[in-house]
């Protein structure tokens, strides 16, 4: 029942990620955006909503039947939109999924701590740096969360 709840919200997030995304011009910009906005924007929305995918997912007996569909639809998608910040002679290395599967995880590391009493301090560094890695350029020159 909770992901009846939890999938459309996820997708409203992913929506509001994805057109702001598409405002920016500058591919650096976009991708940190990509990253502020799965890692620190989602994880505080509404109360901090998606900390209860964490302890519903954690709540699961290894028995227990899970569904992966949302994940991977949103894995997908986020791809997509890392994908249209990144030159395609970058591709190389976000091309297999473990980008965003990556970036999912660690999403719910960061939804986590949110409910522990706030943001990591290392946050905007931790951006710089994926950007970095992905882009092949030092991007620090960008504005800090």
């Amino acid at each position: 029942m909770f992901f009846a709840v939890f999938g459309p919200w996820l997708r409203s997030q992913l929506d509001a990620l994805e057109l702001r995304v598409m405002g920016i011009n500058d591919p650096h910009e976009r991708l940190r955006e990509v990253f502020t906005g799965l890692w620190y924007d989602i994880p505080r929305a509404d109360n901090g909503f998606n900390n209860n995918i964490v302890e519903a997912l954690a709540a699961f007996a290894p028995g227990q039947r899970y569904s992966r569909s949302l994940l991977i639809e949103s894995e997908q998608r986020v791809w997509g939109i890392v994908a249209s910040c990144v030159p395609e002679d970058r591709w190389q290395y976000i091309n297999d999924n473990k980008l965003t599967h990556l970036m999912f995880m660690a999403r719910d590391g960061f939804a986590l701590n949110v409910n522990l009493g706030g943001s990591t301090p290392l946050i905007s560094g931790i951006i710089d740096m994926m950007c970095t890695l992905i882009l092949g350029e030092d991007c620090r020159k960008t504005p800090k969360v």
